[in-house]
C-alpha cells in the first residue's frame, strides 16, 4: 500500500515515470468502468471536499490544483470508492452515509432584516437581508456552509485541521481562519468575495479565482466566467451598521439594495439611469422616499413615487 502511495504522490506531482503513470491511467480507466452511484449534487461536493483535504497537503503549491479536479471528479462519481479509499482515508465517507451527513439547518432573513448566527466552534455569521444559509449537519468535522442566496459576513475560528468552505453555487471560499464577506444575490449575476482579516481562496469546478488577502475583493461573473480583483472600501462593511453605501455602483445593485433595505421597487425610466454609476451614503434612519431623494439629488435624477414603487428617471 505504501508502494501505491507513493506511486500517486509522483503522479500528482508529475513526477511519475511512464510506466507509473501508465499504471494510474489504467486505474482510472477500470474506475470509469464500474457500476455508477447516483449521488446528488451535494453528496458529490461534500465527497470532493473530503477528498481534497486529503490531497492538498500532499501537494506543492497551487500550480498542482487545476490538475486535481478530474480526479476529483472520477473519485466522487463510482461505486468502488473503497479503491481511492485505502489511498485516502475515505472508507468513512460511503454513499450509503453520504445523505445522512448532509442534513442542514437553514437560516433566513427577510426584507430589512439582519440575523447572527455564533456556530459551534465560536465562528461567526451575520446574514444581511433578503439572504438564506445552510449549516450542515457534522460540523465540527467537515465546516461547510452554502450560501444559497444574498450576502453574509464570515468570522472564521482558525482551525489548521479543519477549513471551512463556503458554497455559493459552483464556487467555493476555502479559508482556515479569517473575516471575509460574500455577496451573491442571484438578480445581480455576479458574486463577490472579499477579505478583511486573513488569507481566502475562491475556486469554481474548474480553476482557482484568486487568492485574496486583506483588503481585495474578487468579482466573479456569473454569465461570462470572468473574474477581477481589485481593492475595496467601507461599502462592504456598512450594511452591518445599517447603512447603505453605494461606492460607484450600477443602477441594478442600487435598485436591489433599496428594494432588500426597504421593501420597495425602483425601477429606471430610460436607459440614461441604467447606465450612470451611482455613489451615496444612507443613514439608516431615511425612509425609502427620503432615501430615493438624498440619491436623485447627488446624481441629478428627477423620481416619482406610486405606492410601492420609485421611479428615477432623468
Amino acid at each position: 500500500m505504501e508502494k501505491i502511495r507513493k506511486i500517486f504522490k509522483r503522479y500528482l506531482k508529475g513526477k511519475a515515470t511512464p510506466a507509473q503513470q501508465q499504471q494510474v491511467d489504467d486505474w482510472y480507466q477500470r474506475l470509469g468502468e464500474q457500476k455508477q452511484v447516483n449521488l446528488t449534487g451535494s453528496d458529490e461536493k461534500l465527497l470532493e471536499e473530503k477528498i481534497w483535504q486529503r490531497i492538498e497537503p500532499q501537494l506543492q503549491p497551487r500550480h498542482q490544483v487545476r490538475s486535481l479536479y478530474f480526479y476529483l471528479k472520477v473519485a466522487a462519481s463510482i461505486v468502488v470508492v473503497a479503491g481511492a479509499g485505502l489511498w485516502l482515508g475515505m472508507d468513512k465517507l460511503k454513499p450509503g452515509n453520504a445523505s445522512a451527513q448532509l442534513n442542514y439547518q437553514e437560516y433566513v432573513t427577510g426584507i430589512g432584516q439582519r440575523r447572527q448566527l455564533t456556530l459551534g466552534d465560536s465562528s461567526v455569521i451575520i446574514l444581511n437581508a433578503a439572504s438564506k444559509l445552510r449549516v450542515y449537519d457534522g460540523y465540527d468535522t467537515l465546516r461547510r456552509i452554502d450560501l444559497v442566496e444574498g450576502e453574509a459576513f464570515f468570522d472564521v475560528h482558525h482551525n489548521p485541521k479543519a477549513p471551512f468552505y463556503v458554497h455559493t453555487g459552483n464556487v467555493t471560499t476555502r479559508v482556515l481562519g479569517t473575516a471575509f464577506d460574500i455577496k451573491a444575490y442571484k438578480k445581480l449575476n455576479k458574486l463577490s468575495v472579499s477579505v478583511l482579516r486573513g488569507k481566502v481562496r475562491v475556486y469554481d469546478t474548474e480553476h482557482d479565482l484568486a487568492m485574496l488577502i486583506k483588503q481585495q475583493r474578487v468579482t466573479y461573473n456569473l454569465l461570462t466566467g470572468k473574474s477581477d480583483v481589485q481593492t475595496f472600501g467601507e461599502d462592504v462593511t456598512a450594511w452591518r451598521d445599517g447603512k447603505l453605501l453605494f461606492k460607484d455602483y450600477d443602477f441594478n445593485e442600487v435598485a436591489l439594495a433599496m428594494e432588500n433595505y426597504y421593501g420597495v421597487k425602483v425601477i429606471a425610466a430610460d436607459k440614461r439611469v441604467t447606465k450612470g454609476r451611482y455613489t451615496a451614503t444612507m443613514p439608516n434612519a431615511l425612509t425609502a422616499e427620503k432615501a430615493a431623494e438624498v440619491l436623485a439629488s447627488i446624481h441629478h435624477l428627477k423620481i416619482k413615487h406610486r405606492r410601492d414603487t420609485i421611479e428615477f428617471s432623468r
